[in-house]
């Protein structure tokens, strides 16, 4: 069924959006720049992926597979930078919550499923 993974990889998309909506919130709440903002927005959306790749040998990284993850990141965070005072709202703030919610849950079958690909067995080891 093409379905699911469709479906998963804009799941995937939703979390990468919602992940780097909220780094940069934060970093902006605690006074930085677009710059610092952008990166902390950056990081905190592509940083977990990245590790789970360096951990599983998967080299390149997958946002340099694909690195539309990377503009993505990049285009929200810019975006939420300079539209943060209408992200203040209960409504914004809910809609961030389940793009956190529902990326979190994408990014875990993504990882499961990177696992799995690299031969990991659910103890951990390979197999």
């Amino acid at each position: 069924d093409e379905f699911v993974p469709a479906a998963l990889a804009g799941l995937d998309y939703i979390g990468t959006v919602a992940f780097a909506a909220s780094g940069t919130l934060v970093a902006g709440a605690a006074g930085m720049d677009v710059l610092g903002c952008s990166l902390v927005g950056t990081i905190t959306s592509l940083g977990g992926g990245t590790v789970r790749d360096l951990l599983l040998g998967r080299t390149p990284v997958f946002w340099f597979r694909a690195p539309q993850y990377l503009l993505i990141c990049l285009g929200t965070a810019l975006t939420t930078f300079y539209a943060a005072d209408a992200l203040e709202g209960e409504a914004a703030q809910e809609a961030l919550w389940w793009g956190d919610t529902l990326g979190i849950g994408a990014f875990s079958v993504v990882g499961a499923q990177a696992a799995a690909a690299a031969g990991m067995s659910a103890k951990g080891r390979r197999e």
